[in-house]
């Protein structure tokens, strides 16, 4: 007993140092560790470490290794932990842009307890496409299952941009004014700016976009801080700007 109790704590440790590796940016590392627990992990841990992996390799570009963790944690017993690869699966195929097996992996999974989340992709994927009305279905069939806030969030904010492209700018404001003081504050404040801009409100944009030029979304905030300068011929601004995002961008591939 006192041996297995060990090899949890040893578990539970390489799991905590690859979580902190990865909130640095050391994918290397954080690969590392996840590799060292799943050498050790229980029957009931092996899924999640799996599917971590899975999630490592995506972010290295390695899409083949990515897709061999993901189709293992489709063998395994554990129902969330198939649905979750079902749903990284479709995510990886929509990355490559293999759409139609993008689908094939989201419906999967409309018929399970994690069905909000395929909804939302699926929603995501149409939108994208530009097929509107299916992308209004999905959003808001997701929002009446969502199981949390934050899924109905991230709905709330594709809503808005669908809006946003329908040019129904009150509905549009709507849903992202909804967002703020939430998680996900910040991407709806960057499409408010990206709004104002198409509408010509540069002034107003710059406003809505300057206190986010340090949030997660840094590098976007940055491209449409330059196109707001080009737009107003500040062409030293637009020069700094882009420089910087050109910084900002190469410091995300490197860690991608």
């Amino acid at each position: 007993i006192g041996e297995s109790k060990d090899m949890q704590k040893k578990y539970d440790s390489l799991l905590y140092l690859a979580e902190i590796a990865q909130i640095s940016n050391n994918i290397e590392e954080s690969e590392k560790y996840y590799k060292e627990a799943l050498a050790i992990a229980g029957e009931n841990d092996i899924g999640h470490v799996l599917l971590q992996l899975g999630k490592k390799y995506v972010l290295k570009g390695d899409f083949s290794k990515a897709n061999n963790y993901f189709e293992e944690c489709l063998k395994l017993e554990n129902e969330n932990i198939r649905n979750y690869a079902l749903l990284e699966r479709g995510k990886l195929e929509y990355k490559l842009e293999n759409i139609e097996k993008a689908r094939f992996y989201y419906n999967q999974l409309l018929t399970t307890s994690n069905k909000n989340y395929a909804l939302l992709e699926l929603g995501v994927l149409e939108l994208e496409k530009g097929s509107l009305v299916k992308a209004r279905s999905y959003f808001e069939e997701c929002i009446n299952c969502a199981s949390s806030k934050r899924d109905v969030n991230c709905c709330m904010l594709e809503l808005g941009k669908l809006e946003k492209k329908l040019g129904n700018i009150q509905m549009a404001n709507y849903y992202f004014d909804s967002l703020l003081n939430e998680h996900n504050e910040n991407s709806a404040l960057l499409e408010k700016g990206k709004m104002e801009i198409d509408l010509g409100n540069l002034e107003r944009a710059r406003e809505i976009l300057l206190p986010l030029i340090n949030s997660d979304n840094k590098l976007y905030v940055l491209l449409e801080l330059s196109r707001i300068e080009q737009k107003l011929s500040n062409y030293d601004k637009f020069a700094v700007y882009m420089y910087t995002s050109s910084q900002e961008e190469t410091q995300e591939t490197d860690y991608y």
